[in-house]
């Protein structure tokens, strides 16, 4: 059956959301977790992975439009499945016709219920799958609270509000439409109608909640925390990888407050909050679930509490709060800190400490930042320290102080965090050699005419300031190999093997983060100069950390080149759910025999990995035979 996919909620104040980039075109193929789209919200731009697997039968949305959060922007089903009609929106669920004609002396804030979400463009009902909390347990705002069905899956849904479940109306298995109170949240001690329905529609549009009668001097509003925002729709913890503001600073609502990483990338968040930094909770390097609290925000003098889950986890009073909901205009701010002079602070790991918007701006410059004295935290690099730079026109200097050496050595051990791209690569790595029965051929190439002819063709680039590389020329022999042996261009998944007429062929890089592998698209048709720009341009991302999602998926194969180093041969681990890699090592002078004759001619080793499930011996030589030929025969890549 074919499955809508909807405009995702990827945040508590999320209402809509644009389609920034479709990574899948109609009549794609699409596993269930692939990344499928990239959607844009207010704070930042997401990659979203598909529900289901199959093929992308319709796009609603184009890249660039905007849809409200639930609404169909695409169907995924079978090749050939009928569409489903998701241009007739379902029909709100109308206020009961026979509503009491005067409230009654009991009225409830129609805030205190939860309702059935609607999920999609044609949801009209859904089905309580699992309630993941009890009548009396405390609930935190964006905590999942309970499993919810529909005729196409079953979803997370999360509280939109903080407090403990008073009551559960609806049992699990039983339905009802959308729209439908579902259960009570609130206060502990609130009452709650037995008619939720008709309390609903007797309550005042404005009626205040009831405070609980005995609710503590130093409870907290939960609003005080800004938690650990959920970026992706598979995103279960996300690391502080900086805080672009100290405890004591003050922070304005929208404005860029942390740098969090997910196993994807890293990405700037903005503050929901206006306010001063009371209290961080979560250091840089440290992991949290997402929706737990990693700072407060409040009120200068505001005390903000050591047990944050604790807090939000003790229902505030819905009035009365303990300081103005403003901070004093006299308030003041954190005295800023005068700019550091020395070099460019680094990372432990050797990387210039520069925020995302700063790194940006340099780019679009051409400044290298590694110039510039940051005055953020720990000689960080600010947007204002790059805008300075560049409105004064000088270069700035800086002389790194030489440390004496020490006396004497203690020995010390210290623990270095593991970072999110090691710990997807070590995840990956160890998936690859599980899942799949690795095999490898070696071989020995001449690399004597592929030599002279990346010369003779670098000759005649130059004028045109392109310069074409060994790995440019093995890229396009592997790809029109690829080509003449589809079984070692396709995925063996659960439901076949999926064969590509088209190579995709990833470059393994050495990056200052870790091993990254960007794609160049349709390799097998790239001209050598084509190739020499397309190559140039995702290396160079990825060893500055620009990469997208989109320029590391789709790969259908590929090569990984030690050849700079003194690596005579190696064996690549196989990138999943590819069928080869190449492993290339150096090229070395050594003596061969030709017509019965001794002579020393360039060799470089090659070695193929591939997956015996979907290659055997024969076939997989036959492969490594014709990247051989192409090889040491280039003028066939450009006939």
């Amino acid at each position: 059956m074919a499955e809508i996919f909807a405009m995702p909620k990827l945040g508590m104040d999320m209402e809509e959301g644009v389609v920034a980039q479709w990574l899948k075109a109609e009549g794609d193929t699409v596993k269930k977790g692939e990344p499928l789209a990239e959607i844009e919200t207010d704070k930042s731009c997401v990659e979203v992975e598909s529900p289901a697997e199959g093929v992308v039968l319709k796009i609603f949305l184009a890249a660039g439009e905007t849809a409200p959060c639930g609404t169909a922007i695409a169907v995924i089903g079978a090749a050939g499945e009928p569409i489903p009609d998701v241009t007739a929106p379902a029909a709100e669920t109308a206020a009961p016709a026979t509503a009491p004609t005067a409230a009654p002396a009991a009225a409830v804030n129609s805030d205190l219920f939860f309702l059935m979400p609607k999920l999609g463009m044609d949801m009209d009902e859904g089905v309580v799958s699992k309630w993941l909390k009890a009548e009396g347990d405390t609930v935190n705002k964006g905590e999942p609270i309970a499993e919810i069905e529909t005729d196409k899956s079953v979803v997370e849904v999360e509280a939109l509000q903080s407090g403990v479940l008073l009551k559960i109306y609806l049992p699990e298995g039983e339905s009802a439409p959308c729209g439908d109170p579902i259960a009570a949240i609130g206060p502990a001690g609130t009452e709650v109608p037995a008619d939720p329905k008709a309390a609903m529609a007797a309550a005042p549009a404005a009626a205040p909640a009831a405070a609980p009668a005995a609710a503590p001097a130093a409870a907290v509003n939960s609003d005080l925390f800004f938690l650990m925002p959920k970026l992706g729709m598979d995103m279960d913890e996300g690391v502080v990888s900086k805080w672009l503001k100290a405890e004591g600073d003050t922070v304005n609502k929208g404005e860029p407050i942390a740098e969090i990483e997910t196993d994807k990338s890293v990405v700037e968040v903005e503050s929901l909050l206006s306010g001063v930094i009371l209290k961080i909770y979560c250091a840089e390097g440290e992991s949290a679930p997402c929706g737990d609290p990693i700072a407060a925000i409040g009120p200068a003098g505001t005390v903000a509490p050591a047990d944050p889950k604790a807090a939000m986890a003790a229902p505030a009073p819905a009035a009365a709060p303990a300081v103005p909901a403003a901070a004093p205009a006299a308030a003041p701010a954190k005295v800023a800190a005068a700019v550091k002079t020395g070099v460019a602070a680094k990372t432990p790991g050797g990387r210039v400490r520069v925020s995302p918007r700063a790194a940006r701006l340099a780019n679009q410059n051409g400044v290298d930042v590694s110039c510039i004295i940051g005055s953020g935290e720990e000689g960080r690099i600010v947007e204002q320290d790059v805008a300075n730079y560049i409105a004064s026109g000088a270069a700035a200097t800086a002389t790194a102080a030489v440390a004496a050496p020490a006396a004497c050595r203690v020995p010390t051990e210290t623990v270095e965090p593991i970072n999110t791209v090691r710990k997807v690569t070590a995840r990956r790595m160890v998936q690859s050699l599980t899942e799949a029965a690795q095999t490898n051929h070696r071989v020995d190439v001449d690399t004597t005419n592929l030599m002279n002819f990346r010369k003779q063709v670098n000759a005649k680039l130059e004028k045109d300031g392109i310069k074409v590389s060994v790995v440019d020329l093995l890229a396009m022999a592997c790809a029109r190999a690829l080509i003449e042996h589809p079984m070692a261009n396709c995925y063996m998944m659960p439901d076949g093997l999926h064969m590509h007429n088209y190579a995709n062929i990833g470059i393994a890089c050495d990056t200052p983060k870790g091993l990254m592998v960007p794609v160049i698209k349709d390799a097998d048709i790239l001209s050598i100069t084509e190739m020499a720009q397309a190559s140039r341009a995702v290396i160079n991302k990825a060893r500055k950390g620009e990469l997208k999602p989109a320029d590391m998926s789709g790969g259908t194969f590929t090569i990984s080149n030690l050849g700079m180093f003194e690596i005579d041969s190696f064996t690549a681990v196989l990138n999943p759910p590819e069928t080869c890699i190449l492993a290339v090592s150096r090229t070395q002078d050594k003596v061969v025999v030709e017509n019965g004759q001794m002579v020393i001619r360039p060799m470089m080793n090659l070695c193929l990995t591939y997956d015996h499930r979907v290659l055997d011996g024969a076939p997989a030589a036959r492969f490594l035979e014709t990247i051989k030929h192409y090889i040491e025969n280039p003028v066939w890549l450009v006939v």
